[in-house]
């Protein structure tokens, strides 16, 4: 029920202002070109997720099968022709116009200059009819109908456009008209593929999805110009392309400090565990990275995801492709805080207890071989990831909590990356492996009549691991907070029992 007013697909000038906020002439250009890429298409799969909640189609990230984006309206087919009167209207000489047909969208204008407003439209369904002959082309409406012929004479010429021979044009029309009508017959012509499981197949070339429709990653990824199909080649692109972006990524983080240095305004999104419905949701309601959004000063609005993307959710790859094409475009900008599931041993946890692991979730959308590779390059990319963000100096964001709290910033960031999954344990005496795993201790009623459970440092019920992961009391968080100068620690990795996350 927030009242944000929906955003158009992604423009030019949008694409301009991504470019200019992100600073990132040192990232490479392939890579920067495909980072833009995937932002763009990602910005416009909000507008899909505004307008199914605007039609009450609302339901939860599992479930989903959005509707694929629609290419920016480039025309279909231009040209000028003659409008005839048709039945029941007065007309009382033909008029030669410049008609163009778009996305749905026969309309004609006086000629083709840039300038020259719209005189008419008619919209074109899946139920509109076509019949045409040498002399004459008809397109009729459930409530209109149009007659169009070609024009004739000694005129070679209507403004900058060339007239082609009468038949040959009427001929072109007809066909360009038939099948734009026979695309918007197919209710599912723009949804995409659903998500396939490519894990049990040796051989990706003889799969029950070689007549597939793309997938929503290789949408992603390639835009309209997604193949139709699956076979080793084309998956094997993929996972080079999303290796690209990896890399880049890596390249920004290994210039950044373990500490990141976040400036104000900024947001802090928790959570997202491969919900990317979620996370557009987030972005239409709270504002979304090609606003280039920014404060009454002019600052530009800074972005912290605070770890735990990837295990379990439906759409694990495409919302760590969107955030690696944010991070690329925006390096300055966009902060990415690890998580305890951005960790290998997590991943295969979570894939042994019966959910799906970003192993899993690798295996499954590039099959095994590719899968396992783009698994591994990810581990890489996590061991860099920083483990806390410092906003404006003040405020303290990290995924887990403070543990004993007997640490200091300075000495959390003298610590060295990259962290493999081996390290996290034994890193700092066990504090790297709190900020990423231990929980304050809850208030409840029977903690306020015995204050010992409400205060002090504790064994965390989660610990099955390395016993070293700890709870902490509201002394800890105060006393931290007075020592390192701190206001606020925000952090995720829980969600609140009366909550609906």
């Amino acid at each position: 029920s927030v009242g944000i007013p929906y955003h158009l697909p992604i423009s030019a000038s949008h694409a301009l202002c991504l470019e200019a906020a992100g600073d990132s002439s040192a990232v490479d250009a392939d890579a920067q070109a495909l980072a833009m890429g995937v932002l763009g298409r990602c910005m416009q799969l909000i507008d899909v997720v505004a307008s199914e909640v605007a039609a009450g189609r609302d339901c939860i990230d599992q479930k989903w099968r959005p509707t694929r984006p629609a290419p920016v309206a480039e025309p279909i087919k231009t040209g000028v022709l003659v409008k005839h009167a048709s039945p029941g209207h007065l007309l009382s000489s033909p008029q030669v116009r410049y008609f163009v047909l778009t996305d749905g969208l026969l309309e004609w204008k006086k000629d083709d200059s840039p300038d020259s407003e719209m005189l008419g439209a008619l919209r074109i369904e899946g139920s509109t009819v076509v019949t045409g002959s040498a002399e004459e082309l008809r397109v009729r409406t459930a409530n209109d109908e149009l007659v169009l012929r070609a024009p004739t004479g000694s005129k070679t010429q209507v403004g900058s456009h060339s007239l082609k021979p009468p038949g040959a044009e009427l001929h072109a029309w007809e066909g360009a008209l038939r099948k734009h009508i026979l695309e918007r017959q197919d209710p599912d012509a723009r949804q995409f593929g659903q998500s396939p499981c490519l894990g049990r197949y040796c051989n990706l070339d003889r799969t029950p999805y070689k007549d597939a429709a793309p997938s929503l990653l290789a949408w992603i990824l390639e835009g309209d110009d997604a193949p139709v199909g699956i076979s080793t080649d084309i998956i094997a692109r993929y996972a080079a392309k999303i290796k690209v972006l990896l890399q880049a990524a890596t390249d920004v983080l290994k210039t950044q400090p373990v500490v990141s240095e976040v400036s104000v305004p900024a947001k802090v999104f928790g959570d997202i565990h491969g919900q990317l419905r979620d996370l557009l949701l987030l972005f239409h309601f709270y504002g979304r990275p090609d606003d280039n959004e920014e404060d009454g000063d002019g600052e530009p609005m800074s972005y912290v995801f605070n770890g735990d993307w990837v295990d379990r959710g439906r759409h694990q790859l495409e919302v760590m492709v969107l955030l690696l094409a944010l991070k690329i475009v925006r390096p300055k900008h966009v902060w990415l805080n690890r998580g305890n599931h951005e960790d290998r041993a997590q991943n295969l946890r979570t894939t042994k207890t019966g959910n799906a692991g970003f192993n899993e979730a690798c295996a499954d959308a590039l099959g095994s071989k590719q899968g396992a590779e783009v698994f591994e390059a990810f581990q890489s990319f996590f061991e860099w990831l920083p483990l806390a963000a410092q906003v404006e100096k003040h405020i303290l964001v990290l995924h887990g909590g403070l543990g004993h709290g007997e640490w200091t910033l300075e000495e959390l960031k003298e610590v060295e990356r990259p962290l493999a999954s081996s390290d996290l344990s034994v890193e700092l005496d066990g504090v790297v492996y709190n900020i990423l795993w231990s929980d304050p201790l809850q208030l409840k009623p029977e903690n306020r009549r015995d204050p010992l459970r409400s205060f002090g440092v504790h064994d965390s019920p989660r610990d099955r691991h390395f016993m070293i992961m700890k709870n902490f009391g509201r002394d800890v968080t105060q006393r931290f907070c007075k020592t390192e100068d701190l206001d606020l620690v925000i952090r995720s990795h829980q969600f609140h029992n009366t909550g609906k996350g």
